[in-house]
């Protein structure tokens, strides 16, 4: 590919993937990793859920990478960072930016359906749970997972 934005980078370790979303977004207050990826490891398929906080709230943004040989699928949502007392995170949560609050929003497991996007943004959006879905199905050979697929593509 001659688009290098269109190639799909490769890391080698977890730690690379979490320096180089650290440095994609840098301007940001606090960046947490939820779900399984949070502390497990990362299995081919895997999906990393990123919560970016900060002055500037951003629709989401989808990209897969590789780690070694295996496809993994990066989804980020945006909040406004609030700031306020130190506080340890949840147990599903790893903080690999900044400082976790006890003003920081803790319904985060709702910013799948969250948002207001235009049509191009509803697209990439469909697109994302189709994957994620798959992903899911593939993971965990659940028929139930099938079902939103064909939800979507129907």
């Amino acid at each position: 590919m001659k688009n290098k934005e269109k190639e799909i980078k490769k890391f080698n370790k977890k730690s690379g993937i979490l320096n180089y979303l650290k440095n994609k977004f840098i301007e940001s207050d606090l960046i947490i990793i939820s779900g399984s990826t949070a502390h497990g490891t990362i299995n081919n398929c895997s999906d990393i859920d990123l919560e970016v906080h900060g002055r500037k709230i951003k629709n989401p943004y989808y990209e897969l990478i590789f780690l070694k040989n295996k496809i993994v699928l990066i989804s980020v949502y945006f909040r406004e960072y609030n700031p306020g007392k130190k506080i340890h995170p949840p147990k599903n949560i790893k903080v690999i930016k900044g400082v976790y609050t006890d003003k920081i929003d803790k319904k985060f497991i709702k910013m799948y359906s969250e948002g207001v996007y235009n049509q191009k943004e509803k697209i990439k959006r469909e697109c994302q749970l189709v994957l994620d879905f798959c992903f899911k199905y593939f993971r965990s050979k659940d028929n139930a997972y099938l079902g939103y697929i064909q939800k979507r593509i129907r």
